[in-house]
């Protein structure tokens, strides 16, 4: 018998979200650093502005994961690019998200 792979959406409520922003985080991703004062080193990120590329390509790679239901659901909570969900969901308490998604600013 096969088991079936349900598709599902990738939050950090999911088994494969430490995979997930481990991926986007690093030098497969958007290769996110920090400078020594604790700041996102600008100069060494790799992010696409405003596209979600590289998470797509890594939630392409994740069996079982519903890709585009998780790029909205990304848009959702206020992300508009790959270093945003690795900065900002990935950062953000989820019982935080609603409040952080009200106090950005759409680009």
């Amino acid at each position: 018998m096969v088991a079936m792979v349900t598709s599902s959406v990738m939050t950090p409520d999911h088994p494969g979200w430490s995979e997930f922003i481990r991926r986007l985080s690093g030098p497969e991703g958007v290769h996110l650093l920090y400078d020594e004062h604790g700041y996102v080193d600008l100069e060494r990120l790799t992010c696409e502005s405003r596209t979600f590329t590289k998470a797509a390509a890594i939630l392409a790679d994740m069996p079982g994961v519903d890709g585009e239901g998780s790029l909205q659901w990304f848009r959702e909570q206020g992300a508009y690019c790959d270093c945003n969900v690795a900065v900002y969901i990935a950062q953000v308490p989820p019982r935080d998200l609603e409040r952080w998604k009200l106090s950005i600013k759409w680009r």
